[in-house]
């Protein structure tokens, strides 16, 4: 039952023009996504990239504004992280939620160590972030240096009652940030 769930969404993925989106016609929900395809990383996850670990702890990676209205405020939040395997200690990503006058309404962070999907010595950190409507941008840090791991690779920010398509290189597809291919 599951296969067959898959497969037709692979075939209405396949028929869709777009590379990315929500698999809902015409929405305007609010989504984040980066490839990090502007590095190159012969492993890289998916794409043509991956971001090298930082050498320091933390590492501030991108400051998102938030699009409204979003009607929706659960959103799952997943990257990838190639770690070390060697280590107790795993890297994780963080994220702080500001108003429009800059004043922090949340804070949280979303743990490789808590992955239950892994390839190779790829995990997928993935976690709940509510985002509420006063929520004028989110920033995210990666951290763990890289002490802790070798590279990050395809954030994603989505509502959590929606199917997030990507079609990466070599025909890889993917559905809410795992590979399906």
């Amino acid at each position: 039952e599951e296969e067959r769930y898959a497969d037709s969404l692979r075939k209405v993925v396949g028929s869709l023009p777009q590379q990315e989106g929500l698999l809902l016609p015409g929405t305007t929900a609010f989504r984040y996504s980066n490839h990090f395809d502007q590095y190159t990383d012969p492993h890289a996850f998916a794409g043509k990239g991956a971001l090298p670990a930082p050498p320091e702890e933390s590492k501030e990676l991108v400051t998102i504004e938030v699009s409204h209205p979003t009607n929706d405020s659960v959103f799952v939040c997943s990257a990838w992280f190639r770690c070390r395997m060697n280590l107790p200690e795993m890297p994780y990503l963080s994220f702080t939620q500001y108003d429009v006058q800059e004043k922090v309404v949340l804070q949280g962070d979303i743990q490789a160590a808590k992955s239950t999907y892994i390839i190779g010595d790829w995990f997928k950190a993935e976690g709940i972030m509510h985002i509420g409507r006063q929520v004028h941008k989110i920033k995210l840090a990666v951290n763990g240096g890289s002490k802790r791991f070798i590279a990050f690779d395809e954030l994603l920010i989505y509502p959590k009652n929606s199917i997030y398509f990507y079609k990466g290189d070599q025909g890889r597809l993917f559905l809410n940030n795992r590979p399906v291919n």
